[in-house]
């Protein structure tokens, strides 16, 4: 078992040991965010299943019931998870581009929801 720990340690944590501990600390952070978006691509994924079938037992056939919360589960909780996930890997395995990754696949998490975020402000000032 012990074994088992040291050869997943040596394959996850690469030469993490002479990085500096922000870089560590970043890297547990992108693992945390990457499970997380992927269990709220699953979660988007059984509640576009959910809404299907309740559109079929209400009306006896769906058209687009669903739709968006799949979307929002293929287009961008999926991906995040992806790009988290990668931008972990290399920070713990000290890969050349890194930084750039990490930096990328944050940009790729927040820049939506900061679009969302904007637009809903300019809406609401305007609309009067």
């Amino acid at each position: 078992m012990k074994l088992t720990l040291q050869v997943l340690g040596i394959f996850v944590l690469g030469n993490m040991k002479s990085d500096s501990s922000f870089t560590f600390l970043a890297a547990w952070i992108d693992a945390i965010a990457s499970g997380l978006f992927l269990l709220l691509a699953c979660w988007a994924m059984r509640q576009s299943g959910l809404a299907a079938e309740e559109a079929v037992k209400m009306y006896g056939r769906n058209v687009d019931s669903g739709a968006i919360e799949a979307m929002v589960a293929q287009v961008y909780f999926a991906p995040a998870s992806v790009a988290l996930c990668l931008s972990s890997l290399g920070l713990f395995n000290r890969w050349r581009w890194r930084r750039i990754v990490h930096w990328l696949s944050w940009s790729f998490v927040i820049v939506p929801i900061a679009w969302f975020a904007v637009d809903e402000v300019v809406s609401a000032i305007f609309s009067n």
